[in-house]
């Protein structure tokens, strides 16, 4: 049962991570977009950010989702 538990948090850190890079890609996203000097070039750069971003946000909850369906089922 202790085996069970240990890898359940190793999933939950890695999920924690996997939202963690998601909020750094937005933040990125969200600077060039608030920054001076925005052109075509950085708004290009803007979309492809918040589109890694919502991908790997996808991933998260999915990953989550694995999770917390591994917890819940007895075995």
């Amino acid at each position: 049962m202790p085996m069970i538990h240990s890898c359940q948090a190793l999933a939950l850190e890695q999920n924690r991570r996997l939202f963690a890079s998601t909020y750094q890609l937005e933040h990125a996203a969200i600077v060039l977009l608030e920054g001076d000097g925005l052109d075509a070039n950085r708004f290009d750069h803007y979309q492809k950010l918040r589109r890694k971003a919502a991908v790997r946000y996808q991933e998260a909850i999915e990953h989550l989702a694995l999770i917390q369906g591994t917890r819940s089922s007895p075995k």
